[in-house]
């Protein structure tokens, strides 16, 4: 606690507690005297600034005993009604004091009681103006006038009127009141929560008031059934009316045409629906309208009266085209509700036109719009305008139609300086717009390249790169870095190059082609984006050096050509210069090797010029290769070693089973063992690896240990050795 008053808050003779909560706490407490010195729990109540001290007196001649907390810069003063309660404080500013402690009393002698508190080299009295009792003017009590019922949630609409004995309003009344409800779940349309020992919402009549004072969002009953709102004051006898809060609102409920045009004005009705979807006819609070559309015209705020009947209708009107929402909120609530209204355009009563800066010479794209009176694309608009610019030597299409009211063509200045594009309908000079666009100096725009149409691989050839501006003419003082590129992935490129002042605009460059056929060479500046290109350079190959061979087999995991001997294979010989391309006039001869000595290869060939210097022939190899080993084919023109050429990487595997080989001794003696050995061979003598096929044996001797059948395995690899001995002597097969 930051400080702490005493006095006896609910006249029960026992002096209770008022205490400054803390430096930063906006709240402080009062714990009234049980009398056998102990304290009830603390109530705290909410005040405006910090608290630095608190006296405590009564300051309104009621006979009750009052508190005035000092802050920063006011004095905020709470009323006790006499029960330990009391009202909401009142605000009085004052100049900034010091934490020291002040004091209070009746220092001008007029039977009210004064503060005072020290404050920067002075000390400051705050007089009490004692007015309390004469602001009622006699006024005695108030008559409260508020709708028989209303819907929970709804802000009530209320009016307070202060009375004398007679029941006549006073004019001349300028008391304080307090509005407060017996519905423990109300609050002000504020958020204000009600405390059960809070004297209510305060109000100080005024001037304009002369005594009778409307509410329209003082305070929002909740708790179903009937409620009383009772206003209160020092000095007064408290009123009362009698509420029923019947069903919650749950939304607003928004009715409007789905499709209206543009500059319509239209009824849009508002209901408060429940939690039953009903009307609630007690609906009494204020609604706000809000939509999409920025230049429409809505309704202001209103509050909803008892004769609405939780209905109202209002006029909106939209101008803007497309799928508008008109949303409606309660203010200072959670209720809300709205609905789309589709808005379609009036006809066209002007064009627009857009259109940015840019150089001369260079086409830049004006998209018109037909539009409405509000701005809107007139979309059923389909007429035809007729174009015409302030520029002599501009370039534009005369007539341009417009479809769904809106079109885009291209304009391109040849003269310096802003210009005016207008655009009229043919049929109704009216309807028509303009706009101005700055056509500034040309500037660099592309590359122009020239060189030679024809050109051999590997021989270099001259380009030249000429900067062309906007309207055609060598940007003589381009200074850019320029990068080449080409079609050709084996030429021999420029590296790039920064232009000078001496270039004037144009540099020739050297560029060797290597592969044969039409190429093409690019050049770009990579910060301005220019570009530019020769294409069609017919490049021709170079001088025989060579052949290139291949075959259509693919290759396995090895890298080698899996073929079966005596398969054709297909051979293509092509005649190649030093960069691949085919010498397509070649008519040298062709010599073929092998290193099978059993393959098939051509003869010598002499190369056509219906050849166009490729030719495939037919080969085959015979001899099947051991694991590791392949074999390969060369080609060589016969008038220049240099030119041989091999392929290899063939894995040869025996053909089928052609034949049997029986190995056997010459002589062998009479019942002595001795090897029989037989191998399987295919047509060209390999060895057929892969057989496995049952032998059946026949003899013209006597021969021991023969099985009369035998199948070959994989083991055997073509080749079985079986042990053999015959029991007669003489010749045997």
């Amino acid at each position: 606690p930051v400080y702490l008053g005493s006095g006896d808050f609910n006249n029960d003779g026992y002096d209770d507690f008022a205490v400054a909560n803390s430096y930063t706490a906006s709240s402080m407490s009062v714990l009234l005297n049980n009398g056998d010195g102990t304290y009830s729990d603390p109530h705290t109540y909410g005040i405006s600034q910090t608290g630095y001290e608190i006296e405590v007196e009564d300051f309104n001649n009621d006979g009750n005993d009052d508190f005035a907390v000092r802050g920063n810069s006011m004095y905020m003063v709470s009323h006790g009604k006499g029960d330990g309660t009391f009202y909401p404080s009142i605000n009085y500013s004052t100049p900034s004091g010091r934490f020291e402690a002040g004091t209070h009393g009746d220092f001008n002698g007029d039977g009210a009681i004064d503060l005072a508190y020290p404050s920067s080299g002075a000390i400051t009295v705050v007089s009490n103006d004692n007015a309390d009792v004469q602001n009622l003017a006699g006024a005695v009590t108030f008559v409260v006038d508020t709708p028989a019922t209303t819907t929970s949630g709804s802000v009530l609409p209320m009016t307070i009127t202060a009375v004398d004995e007679a029941g006549n309003r006073v004019p001349e009344f300028r008391g304080v009141v307090y509005i407060s409800s017996s519905d423990p779940a109300a609050s002000t349309a504020s958020g204000y929560s009600f405390n059960p020992l809070d004297a209510g919402i305060p109000y100080v009549f005024t001037d304009a008031d002369a005594g009778s004072h409307a509410f329209t969002g003082s305070i929002r009953l909740v708790t179903a059934g009937f409620q009383t709102v009772t206003v209160s004051a020092p000095n007064m006898t408290a009123a009362s009316s009698a509420v029923e809060v019947t069903g919650q609102v749950a939304h607003l409920g928004v009715s409007a045409p789905t499709e209206v045009s543009a500059g319509q004005t239209f009824d849009v009705t508002v209901s408060a629906i429940d939690t039953l979807g009903g009307v609630a006819p007690g609906y009494t609070s204020t609604v706000h309208f809000a939509t999409n559309d920025v230049i429409a015209g809505l309704p202001a705020d209103y509050t909803f009266t008892p004769e609405d009947a939780g209905s109202h209708t209002f006029t909106v009107t939209l101008k803007t085209a497309g799928q508008r929402f008109v949303g409606v909120t309660e203010a200072g609530g959670t209720i809300a509700g709205g609905t789309n209204v589709n808005v379609t355009p009036l006809e066209a009563t002007s064009l627009s036109l857009g259109s940015g800066a840019g150089a001369i010479g260079v086409a830049r794209p004006i998209t018109i719009v037909a539009r409405d009176v509000y701005g809107n694309q007139a979309s059923g608009y389909q007429g035809a305008v007729r174009l015409s610019s302030s520029d002599p030597d501009a370039v534009y299409p005369s007539d341009v139609a417009l479809v769904n009211g809106v079109a885009t063509f291209d304009v391109t200045f040849f003269t310096v300086g802003v210009h005016t594009l207008t655009a009229v309908d043919v049929l109704d000079p009216s309807i028509q717009g303009s706009v101005l666009s700055d056509a500034t100096p040309p500037i660099p725009s592309t590359f122009a390249i020239s060189g030679p149409t024809d050109a051999t691989a590997g021989e270099s050839i001259s380009i030249s790169v000429t900067v062309r501006d906007t309207i055609g003419q060598v940007a003589s003082g381009y200074t850019g870095a320029v990068f080449f590129s080409s079609s050709d992935v084996q030429a021999g490129l420029p590296a790039s190059y920064t232009f000078t002042a001496a270039d004037a605009g144009t540099h020739t460059f050297t560029v060797t082609l290597k592969t044969a056929g039409l190429q093409s060479v690019a050049a770009r500046d990579a910060i301005s984006g220019l570009s530019g290109s020769i294409s069609g350079l017919n490049v021709q190959a170079a001088a025989f050096v060579g052949y290139s061979l291949s075959v259509p087999n693919g290759a396995d995991s090895k890298g080698h050509m899996v073929v079966t001997a005596g398969d054709v294979i297909s051979l293509t010989v092509r005649a190649t210069d030093a960069y691949d391309n085919t010498v397509l006039d070649y008519a040298g001869k062709a010599q073929f090797t092998s290193t099978d000595p059993l393959a098939d290869i051509p003869r010598d060939y002499s190369f056509a010029s219906s050849d166009a210097g490729s030719h495939t022939f037919s080969v085959a190899l015979k001899t099947s290769t051991p694991n590791s080993v392949v074999s390969s084919f060369s080609v060589v023109d016969s008038s220049d070693p240099t030119s041989q050429r091999t392929i290899t990487n063939f894995e040869v595997t025996n053909a089928a089973a052609a034949r049997f080989v029986l190995d056997v001794p010459s002589n062998v003696t009479v019942d002595t063992a001795f090897d029989l050995r037989i191998s399987i061979l295919d047509a060209y003598g390999n060895r057929v690896k892969n057989f496995f096929g049952t032998l059946h044996f026949d003899s013209t001797a006597a021969i021991l240990g023969l099985p009369s059948e035998y199948t070959f395995t994989a083991d055997d690899a073509g080749d079985h050795r079986f042990a053999v001995s015959i029991a007669t002597e003489g010749k045997s097969t």
